[in-house]
This record gives C-alpha cells, sequence and structure tokens, in this order.
C-alpha cells in the first residue's frame, strides 16, 4: 500500500432484470468526500434476563452501502434507469456490486441487494449538490485485491 487514495478505486454495478445494467457498469462521478461507506453492523443481539444474566447470539444481518454522486455524475443515469424500471414493472429487482481498492489492496463484493435509499434529483443551490443513494446487501465479502 502505498496511498490510501480512493480516486483509482473502481465501483461495478450490476441489476440483472435491467437490460442497461445487466452486465454490470462503472460507477464513474462519485464525490470526493463522500463517495462511499457501509453502516456499522450489529452481528450479535443480546439480552438480559430478571437475574442480569447476558445471553446473546450472532444473526445474519444486512449491509447498507450508501453511496453519494456528482450531480453532473453520468451513472445518475443508471440509478434512475434501475428506479423506473422497477417503477414500471411494479417489481424489485436486485443488485450485486463490487468495489476494489488497489490502494488498500481490497475487494468488497456485495450480492442480492435492494435500493433502499434514492435522490430523485439532485438539490439547486448555486451549484447543483450531489445526490447519496443507499442499497442494502444480503451479503458481503471482503478479499485481498
Amino acid at each position: 500500500m502505498t496511498s490510501l487514495t480512493v480516486a483509482n478505486s473502481a465501483f461495478t454495478l450490476e441489476v440483472p432484470d435491467v437490460p442497461l445494467l445487466a452486465s454490470g457498469v462503472v460507477i464513474l462521478g462519485y464525490t470526493a468526500d463522500d463517495a462511499f461507506d457501509a453502516d456499522s453492523l450489529a452481528p450479535n443481539e443480546v439480552m438480559t434476563g430478571v437475574d442480569a444474566r447476558l445471553s446473546g447470539g450472532w444473526v445474519y444481518v444486512p449491509t447498507k452501502l450508501k453511496f453519494t454522486l456528482q450531480a453532473d455524475s453520468p451513472s445518475v443515469f443508471y440509478i434512475d434507469t434501475w428506479y423506473e424500471s422497477m417503477g414500471a414493472d411494479k417489481e424489485s429487482f436486485t443488485a450485486n456490486a463490487t468495489i476494489v481498492s488497489p490502494a488498500l489492496g481490497k475487494i468488497w463484493t456485495f450480492g442480492k441487494g435492494f435500493l433502499t435509499g434514492y435522490k430523485p434529483m439532485p438539490q439547486g443551490k448555486k451549484l447543483f449538490q450531489a445526490q447519496a443513494y443507499e442499497i442494502t446487501f444480503e451479503r458481503k465479502i471482503t478479499a485481498a485485491a
């Protein structure tokens, strides 16, 4: 690892049920300060009995991947197409995603994701603002690049 830059990362999104996205597309134009992020996970649930004894166990939890695109990103069209395709068919279409980070030497692979956060248009100020999105995935695998 020579740096911590996100600039050389690659984010690919695939939505098999949407023809334009079925082969996977590279997401371009994400913002410098909020490119992508995943929420913290709570893989264990715990409970305390009346005698103050703590019990717990591991549970499956989804991974929420958030990413933010510049208002002029060509990839906004892909997210709009995904959203509008679901509305036209009145059906949920799941996605898969991969983020490759040469800087960290890691590949994150996400499977069976639902679009759970969609900003339909950028906020208009002096400049159009970035658009934030969220996909909730069933699984995430981390591997070495």
